[in-house]
């Protein structure tokens, strides 16, 4: 690949008696190329994407305003993104522009050991896609477009609006059971997302996407319901955090292996070799789980950090395990600070093993192959910042997968095909001018 990533932003912002106004405007231009083994005569790039997009965002604060013993703050805000994707090269994605908009407001109400917080949010987005005819005739002919969908023109190419609405709405508690030890947080929310364009119309395959994909014109918005709860304490010698979490999604936009009409996998051949085939497809789904960890000594000369994670993502009512849920995992970091020494400080070193079970939950009929053998991988870092004459200089080395395991990630398309990378070391050195 090779991909190159501008961007030009203006910052504007005023504070008075009526409160704060900030705007922003950003310009952003990605150009991305990814190149296949061709024979020698052949020149370029196989795939070519150029993204362009511009933002407008907009906030206002007011002042903060006493309602008994409590303070109330909070504002309101818009956004605005328009964006031109330019792809050119194998079929896989159209052409598109999209304008979007969206206007939102929030307010905290906040006590001294409780905090409230409620957020709203609408946006709108209009999306064209400028599909060619060769594109355009294989979503007909898999009866995903019709000219009800797209206008034609004289040529077979499609032009093909799409327009949707979405809202988001949380609720959110911060308690202070035990003022700076003991903290409850609670949130409740409802979210929704509008489809990408490659999950609307993606056809093929590419050197970063190793699978034939098929996108699904029809998909509407993806809507989530949604709780979570997380409990925090802090101490001088222990900082620790654990949250519940669960949602319900309605027409999920679920990115899974294809099946024939009798059930088996269904595979695409082409004349540039025989692909796995995934489909996007809009199902119901609930997903859950836990999350957290603690550190001991945070502070100390000598630490330890725990992280660790579990998701459970399931079709309601069967049960079944969706394809592509990670594996759970526990991570364990080993920290040394001696403190100053010189013209070093903040030195710390650290020591660290990922480890990460196989997922056995999923269905093995509904995959292309069996998740990969769970794995543990050894890692560590060293960072210190070295005091010059006027300047801080910060240097870091970083490892992973010291020991050159070889594993395969479940969560990555990769994996049919090829181990994860192997060693990887990383020098860091930055400097404030």
């Amino acid at each position: 690949q090779d991909v190159t990533h501008d961007l030009l932003s203006v910052h504007l912002a005023d504070t008075g008696d009526l409160g704060s106004v900030e705007l922003t405007y950003a310009f952003q231009h990605n150009h991305r190329q990814e190149f296949e083994q061709v024979r020698e005569y052949i020149e370029g790039p196989q795939y070519e994407f150029t993204l362009r997009t511009h933002s407008l965002d907009a906030l206002f604060e007011h002042p903060d305003a006493r309602l008994g013993t409590a303070t109330l703050d909070g504002g309101v805000g818009l956004q605005g993104l328009f964006q031109e994707n330019i792809y050119s090269g194998l079929t896989l994605i159209p052409n598109y522009r999209g304008l979007s908009g969206g206007v939102f407001g929030f307010e905290q109400l906040a006590w001294y050991r409780v905090h409230l917080e409620m957020g709203a949010r609408y946006d709108h987005l209009d999306r064209t896609a400028f599909i060619d005819r060769l594109g355009y005739q294989r979503h007909e002919r898999r009866d995903t477009l019709s000219e009800d969908d797209c206008a034609l023109d004289e040529d077979g190419d499609a032009r093909c609006p799409t327009s949707y609405d979405a809202g988001t709405l949380s609720l959110g508690a911060l308690i202070h059971l035990v003022p700076d030890t003991l903290d409850l947080k609670v949130d409740l929310s409802s979210a929704s997302r509008f489809p990408n364009v490659d999950e609307l119309y993606l056809i093929g395959s590419a050197p970063s996407f190793p699978v034939y994909a098929l996108g699904n014109p029809n998909l509407g918005v993806e809507t989530s319901w949604s709780g979570s709860a997380t409990v925090g304490l802090r101490r001088p010698w222990l900082t620790a955090e654990a949250s519940g979490f669960g949602s319900v999604i309605d027409d999920y936009i679920y990115f899974s292996p294809d099946r024939n009409p009798d059930g088996s996998l269904h595979y695409d051949v082409t004349i540039r070799g025989t692909w796995p085939t995934y489909e996007y497809q809009p199902v119901d789904a609930v997903v859950y789980g836990v999350d957290g960890g603690f550190e001991l000594a945070p502070e100390g000369l000598v630490g330890l950090d725990v992280v660790g994670a579990l998701v459970r993502a399931q079709l309601p009512g069967s049960g079944q395990q969706l394809v592509g849920t990670p594996a759970d995992r526990l991570r364990l970091t080993a920290k040394l600070r001696p403190g100053p020494t010189g013209p070093l400080d903040q030195t710390e070193l650290c020591v660290s093993t990922q480890l990460v079970a196989m997922q056995s939950r999923t269905d093995l009929a509904a995959d292309f192959a069996p998740p990969p053998a769970g794995h543990a991988l050894l890692g560590a870092a060293f960072h210190t910042e070295l005091k010059l004459k006027g300047r801080d200089l910060r240097i870091g080395l970083e490892g992973r997968n010291l020991l050159d395991t070889a594993y395969r990630e479940y969560t990555s398309l990769l994996r049919y095909y090829a181990d994860q990378p192997g060693r990887d070391l990383r020098l860091r050195v930055g400097v404030d001018l």
